[in-house]
């Protein structure tokens, strides 16, 4: 018999087992909820779970029932509250890492941003999110 330790439980009554955060459970739920808003017929939904760098699906164009080979790549992000700013755009950190690392991908990439509480999703192209960016901050000078 072991003692118990960092591997084992501290008593037989309570068991110390991870816990689950908010932002887990947000990610479990848009992952669930997003290929409902692709039809079929029309998209094959494929989730990347391997090593996620910043691909969380990768999403195929069919038409006619046939596969195109057409993708795209799509971030999901999700939050407990979204901030609409007076431009009714809306603010969601991403890191720079991030979005260098969807630009680099070979094909269009989309982040989509899950807002529980109002249960909407918020599309908006990488690129488009990019040149925001550098439309803001000039030169290069990121936050």
């Amino acid at each position: 018999m072991t003692k118990p330790g960092i591997d084992q439980p501290e008593t037989y009554g309570n068991p110390k087992l991870p816990m689950s955060s908010t932002a887990e459970e947000l990610e479990s739920i848009s992952r669930h909820k997003l290929p409902s808003l692709f039809e079929p017929r029309y998209f094959e939904v494929r989730p990347e779970y391997q090593r996620d760098k910043g691909i969380d699906f990768i999403i195929e164009l069919k038409q006619g029932g046939a596969y195109t080979n057409f993708r795209f790549a799509v971030q999901l992000k999700s939050t407990g509250s979204a901030k609409v700013n007076t431009d009714n755009s809306i603010s969601y950190p991403i890191a720079l890492s991030n979005i260098n690392y969807l630009l680099n991908y070979p094909m269009p990439a989309y982040y989509i941003l899950y807002d529980h509480t109002q249960n909407h999703f918020y599309c908006e192209e990488v690129i488009q999110v990019f040149l925001a960016l550098n439309s803001k901050y000039k030169n290069g000078k990121y936050p």
